[in-house]
């Protein structure tokens, strides 16, 4: 349903393992997950951070739609080189487009044709068939989403005004020396890239010199500028397809770990106290906390862990659309017949009480603080962000990003329940919105300057 009639191939995530697969990861990886590249990142993560917490200064209220609104600002400039907000309003509408298809159809199994591929050539008009209409309606979004920000973004490079970003700098790398086949490659791998890191295209031409930086730009310059006419059909699909890729992993991901962490202030106000001490003793109350503070902030680093393990992003982990083994293998014992699909349950693991204690359903960061004679839990991120070469290549940046937003607002503010007209604490009511990931989609709070 999701790849074929939905049309979310270009999405490496759900791609077989191949040199293809290989090509897009190795490219977001270079991008979002190697430690020389980070630091690049820095600055657009600070400056935007600094704007959630005016606007959550402003309305408290507005939680929900600030956080997401921030997330996705972050990858974006990064990504394809949005910077106003008239750009990335735009984006984000067709990145919620897109969103809607593969939260109905992303969890294998939801449809018959899951398990019963020939269905999709059933025609739509056919009884029972209602999936292949919804699927046409999705997959233009889907469609949308990927492929006009990366035109806009080609045209903006051709016409010399793009901005530096992933999209303009590997499209540069690839072009130097690839050829127009290659090219084309490289386009779909970028922008699948951008679109998992938020979901979507690049918004700038490229190929009209009027883009501005960002990971789109970055991207396709630096293929195009080492690419001949033949290698840049290649260059072009990568760098297409990653962008897309890494806007919907990047975005995604820290919406759904700030709003659990948001909520576990709320539940917990002495978590959050002792957070603050530590914080204050390393920033002396005086500034806002830098990337450089980490080391020092280690309980603040166990919260984060904390976040990850009680509420995970995708609770079936990078297997939510079930893999498939290609041959025979044999696992502890157990035979897994090739064919098989596979599926790893990261909820269960995460939640396990012979790994994480007997409280596995509590808000607990002590779990992650070394003692005396104790060994620590496995690290949450490793399950997290998916299981071995299927696990997130941008995940250092997204736990970059979490990190300094929830440093800003222990900074910032005190996270507390709302208070009702007659002065009484209200308990929050918490609503998830389940697909192929899950996120804290509704609950009330209030909040202390």
């Amino acid at each position: 349903m999701l790849n074929d009639l939905v049309r979310w191939k270009w999405l490496f995530s759900f791609m077989r393992y191949s040199d293809w697969w290989r090509l897009h990861r190795k490219t977001v990886h270079q991008s979002f997950n190697h430690p020389q590249v980070l630091p690049e990142y820095y600055d657009i993560q600070k400056e935007r951070t600094s704007l959630l917490i005016r606007k959550l200064a402003t309305s408290p209220k507005d939680f929900f739609e600030h956080v997401r609104a921030h997330s996705g600002e972050i990858v974006l400039e990064i990504v394809y080189g949005y910077r106003t907000q008239e750009d990335i309003d735009m984006y984000i509408k067709l990145v919620d487009g897109a969103m809607e298809g593969l939260n109905a159809s992303g969890v294998y199994g939801t449809y018959l044709v899951d398990y019963f591929p020939i269905l999709k050539h059933v025609p739509a008009w056919f009884p029972g068939a209602r999936f292949k209409t919804e699927a046409e309606m999705w997959a233009r979004n889907t469609d949308r989403a990927v492929n006009l920000p990366w035109e806009l973004i080609k045209k903006l490079i051709d016409e010399g005004s793009a901005v530096p970003c992933f999209c303009t700098r590997n499209l540069e790398k690839i072009r130097k020396t690839a050829t127009s086949n290659d090219n084309l490659v490289m386009d779909e791998v970028i922008k699948n890239c951008a679109a998992t890191s938020f979901l979507g295209k690049c918004p700038f031409d490229q190929d009209e010199g009027s883009a501005v930086p960002c990971f789109c730009t970055r991207n396709l310059e630096k293929f195009r500028k080492s690419a001949t006419s033949n290698n840049n059909l290649a260059t072009d699909e990568v760098i297409k397809n990653c962008a897309a890729t890494s806007f919907l992993g990047g975005a995604e991901t820290t919406v759904s770990a700030v709003l659990s962490f948001i909520l576990a202030m709320v539940l917990n106000p002495r978590i959050q106290a002792r957070a603050q001490k530590e914080l204050d003793e390393i920033t002396g109350s005086a500034r806002l906390p830098e990337f450089a503070d980490r080391e020092n902030l280690p309980y603040i680093h166990a919260i984060l862990l904390e976040t990850l393990r009680w509420n995970p992003v995708l609770p079936l982990g990078s297997s939510a659309i079930p893999h498939r083994s290609v041959n025979d293998d044999v696992y502890e014992g157990y035979l897994i017949p090739g064919g098989s699909a596979i599926i790893a349950n990261a909820w269960a693991v995460l939640r396990n009480e012979s790994l994480y204690g007997p409280d596995t359903a509590n808000f607990n960061p002590d779990r992650f603080i070394k003692q005396d004679g104790k060994s620590l839990p496995p690290n949450p991120e490793s399950i997290a962000f998916g299981f071995g070469r299927q696990s997130c290549p941008g995940r250092q940046f997204a736990l970059n990003s979490v990190w300094l937003t929830i440093t800003y607002l222990l900074a910032s503010f005190t996270i507390a329940k709302e208070i009702d007209n007659e002065g009484k604490e209200i308990n929050p009511v918490v609503e998830y919105m389940v697909g192929l990931t899950r996120f804290v989609s509704c609950f009330r709070m209030g909040r202390n300057c």
